[in-house]
């Protein structure tokens, strides 16, 4: 199996940004600032897959390898212009101006080999044996040379231009021993993975003077699970594992990111792989005579050299930023869902409910932040479908996000979003269908003031026509009421986003779909609609 990409593409970026410092109410300007970027990217990639199956005549033995090799090639240009203001004694005149104008052009070369195998030997009717084995060979080199525009021309800028490359050699080997009999399955095994890393890193590709980096990494991943058939379509399932996640390309980079001046990013090439620790348990059940279903569980993960972004905040709130690695951060969550028939086959009621919990540690100007966010979320669906020639569907969903920061109590905050919807079906004589759907979205955070509501309504009238219905075409009037604004909030770490960008607010369409193998128009959708 084999695939190609090409991209092309142009972005245009203006923006406006303040920063204010002080308690809400007393506010007081810090930054202003204004950007006009531009970027301009080509990229190539290509990926290729093969995979060979092997069944012995002995019954359960079986052998399965792997390979694939990909690439990905970009090249891209990038102008980075802003103009800085800095207000210190004064809300009126800047105390300092910094103007940045910029070029980058960036080369980006990505080669991965990777390639599994794995051996499945029964040791009797009730016990198997796996044996696997994984490898990975993933090569960077990048290119990132940054000019400063000036009167006179351009000029290197020495502390962000960066030549990189870096090798990364993946290697995973084990086994596992699985129990199965009657419904009961269980497995534990165990693996050992190591993962090197090799890079230089220079100003520039012509420079004799190099930073070497040689680090290698070990870590044993054990596992477990279990499956066990109950009887009466009730299954219990739970299983424990450790993961190994190398880091990410751009924050081992040793660069420097100031495409947005107030907040810039730096690179750590001394990060190592974080570990995590892995547990889950749950409960399923389905009734195929009354429809009844219910299902619930309990996720935890904890965290071991976790990759966070630690901050320093000047007196003009300006952000640098890089990746360490830190310990003690966790996750937990608890969900459940039950549904059943109010007249089977017509209507059919769905409810859910969930908990999470994070805990997220940053260090912020050398202290440590704790993050503790809680989140609930309550959720129902009301399907209505009597005919296949009307049907209804309803829903609502509610989320609420409690943040509370360790360091700084006064920001603490509760965000919540709420979601309505409902959509309407009608099949009309003369294989005529028209179709309604309303959305109403809210987004509240009193810590910030913002209150926001969408209502979304959408219409639709199409026809089937041609031979086997193979045709069909479509008026639709997206947004009647014009409302759209792409808006979203959440709250992560020690960061509040809350963003309204331009969306494609109301528009019409006329479109015409022709599907070789017949359309199949329904007004019910398919399953049983949980």
């Amino acid at each position: 199996l084999s695939n190609v990409r090409f991209g092309n593409g142009r972005t245009d970026y203006k923006g406006h940004q303040e920063y204010y410092r002080g308690q809400q109410q007393e506010n007081q300007l810090s930054t202003m600032s204004d950007f006009d970027n531009f970027s301009d990217f080509h990229s190539f990639a290509i990926g290729n897959t093969a995979i060979f199956r092997h069944k012995f005549k002995k019954k359960g033995r079986n052998f399965a390898a792997s390979f694939g090799y990909n690439v990905n090639n970009s090249d891209g240009n990038n102008i980075q212009q802003s103009r800085n203001r800095f207000f210190r004694t004064s809300q009126t005149t800047p105390d300092s101006v910094i103007n940045i104008h910029q070029t980058n052009d960036t080369k980006s070369l990505r080669n991965q080999i990777k390639s599994s195998l794995l051996y499945i030997e029964p040791l009797s009717k009730k016990f198997f044996l796996e044996s696997f084995y994984n490898y990975s060979l993933k090569t960077d080199d990048v290119d990132r040379d940054v000019f400063d525009v000036k009167e006179a021309g351009r000029e290197m800028n020495l502390n962000l231009s960066r030549y990189y490359k870096n090798k990364t050699t993946y290697n995973r080997l084990g086994t596992t021993l699985r129990y199965s009999h009657k419904g009961f399955n269980v497995s534990a095994g165990l693996g050992g993975q190591e993962i090197k890393m090799n890079g230089d890193f220079a100003v520039n590709q012509s420079d004799l003077i190099r930073t070497n980096i040689n680090r290698k990494f070990f870590n044993w991943t054990p596992n477990f699970s279990l499956n066990f058939d109950l009887k009466n379509n009730r299954y219990l399932y739970g299983s424990y594992n450790v993961s190994v996640q190398e880091p990410n390309i751009r924050d081992l980079q040793p660069i420097v990111d100031n495409s947005n001046p107030l907040y810039i990013r730096v690179g750590n090439p001394n990060l190592v792989p974080t570990l995590t620790h892995n547990g889950n348990l749950g409960f399923n059940y389905f009734n195929p005579g009354s429809f009844i279903q219910m299902f619930f569980g309990v996720y935890y993960s904890k965290y071991q050299n976790q990759v966070i972004y630690s901050q320093t905040v000047s007196e003009n709130l300006v952000t640098t930023t890089m990746a360490t690695n830190i310990s003690g951060g966790n996750s937990m969550s608890v969900y459940g869902n039950y549904g059943f028939p109010i007249v089977k086959t017509k209507s059919n009621l769905n409810l859910n409910a969930s908990y999470n919990r994070n805990n997220n540690l940053t260090n912020i100007n050398g202290l440590l932040n704790e993050t503790n966010t809680n989140g609930y979320n309550m959720g129902v669906r009301l399907d209505y479908t009597p005919s296949d020639k009307f049907t209804i569907y309803t829903n609502a969903n509610w989320n609420i996000n409690d943040t509370k920061y360790s360091i700084s109590t006064g920001q603490n905050q509760k965000i919540v979003n709420s979601f309505y919807g409902a959509e309407m079906n009608i099949k009309m004589p003369k294989e005529i269908y028209f179709n309604s759907r309303f959305n109403y979205n809210s987004y509240v955070n009193k810590r910030f003031g913002f209150d926001q509501s969408m209502p979304i309504l959408n219409l639709s009238v199409y026809k089937t026509m041609l031979k086997s219905k193979k045709g069909e075409i479509r008026l639709s009037a997206f947004d009647v009421f014009n409302k759209n604004r792409g808006i979203s909030q959440m709250a992560y770490g020690n960061v509040v986003s809350q963003e309204q960008v331009r969306t494609l607010a109301r528009y019409f369409m006329l479109s015409f779909t022709y599907n070789m193998r017949g359309v199949n128009n329904s007004v019910r959708r398919k399953g049983y609609g949980f």
